[in-house]
């Protein structure tokens, strides 16, 4: 506990089968050509792997790998998402119509992938949890004889 209080943000996130108008996922940039397909292997393990040209690959991620991607956040913080436990292959790539202009960061391609392809509704909002924090007990701070 941090001075008595326990707050930590969070994403609430509901995924639906059709997009909500006006939500903020629209007004982001976005791949300009994106193919997600059901993965053939549903072996463990994942790959994410982003390219400095714009390009983007990820095999065997399942939709709360790449939300807690997007957002940058851990899976404990993630408040709603589906227990899928499908895992998709996705190839996307984008392009800018100014060659000079820098690539937006991938996690915002990706918020607007996951809003475009999956339907993703998300806001952020605080909420309680328990917090632990580590210290030292000793006041010399030195630590004990078997540790």
């Amino acid at each position: 506990m941090v001075n008595g209080r326990r707050i930590v943000a969070v994403v609430l996130l509901l995924v639906s089968a059709e997009a909500s108008p006006g939500v903020s996922g629209q007004d982001l940039p976005r791949f300009a050509v994106a193919s997600i397909k059901p993965s053939i292997d549903n072996e463990p393990g994942m790959a994410f792997r982003p390219m400095p040209d714009g390009a983007y690959s990820a095999t065997k991620v399942t939709v709360l790998a790449l939300v807690t991607s997007a957002f940058e956040l851990s899976p404990d913080r993630v408040i709603g998402a589906p227990a899928q436990v499908e895992r998709y292959d996705i190839e996307a790539r984008y392009e800018s119509r100014n060659p000079d202009a820098p690539f937006p960061p991938v996690t915002v391609l990706l918020q607007s992938l996951l809003h475009d392809r999956f339907g993703l509704v998300a806001h952020t909002e605080k909420r309680d949890f328990p917090v632990y924090i580590l210290k030292l007990a000793r006041a010399d701070g030195r630590l004990g004889p078997r540790l």
